[in-house]
């Protein structure tokens, strides 16, 4: 099972499809930052965007990750669709049922670290824009 998702993800960090899904996702997680950051520099204090707006922006958008799940399904697939390459693997001698799961652990991290890289551009990039607003005396 460990080699079926070693030889997965090997295969997919040689595509350029998860790179080019998390080059466009931060693209635009960083122009949101930079669009917010240039709108802050006519307005006074009190009404300017801050890093928490990032934040409640980022939350909502989470709910699109169960359409990502079917384009992490697409980037670690796609090949083997196109090709038809799946019976080589499957005549090798491995059960259907480990190959199956090998690939749906696989989907399963380069989704995580896709998410990872994009939290981590929107968030990064916003903090470093946008001025983190004053905590509250209770927090």
């Amino acid at each position: 099972m460990l080699n079926v998702i070693k030889s997965e993800l090997y295969k997919t960090s040689r595509r350029p499809y998860p790179y080019v899904v998390t080059g466009v996702c931060c693209s635009l997680a960083l122009a949101y930052v930079v669009i917010a950051a240039l709108a802050n520099r006519g307005l006074e204090l009190s009404k300017q965007l801050r890093f928490e707006s990032v934040v409640f922006l980022i939350i909502p958008l989470l709910s699109i990750g169960v359409y990502f799940a079917l384009m992490a399904v697409d980037i670690v697939f796609s090949e083997e669709y196109k090709h038809l390459t799946l019976r080589n693997t499957l005549s090798f001698g491995l059960p259907r049922p480990r190959v199956y799961l090998g690939k749906l652990l696989a989907e399963f991290l380069v989704a995580l670290a896709m998410l990872a890289v994009i939290l981590l551009v929107a968030l990064g990039s916003g903090l470093m824009l946008l001025s983190p607003g004053e905590l509250s005396p209770g927090a």
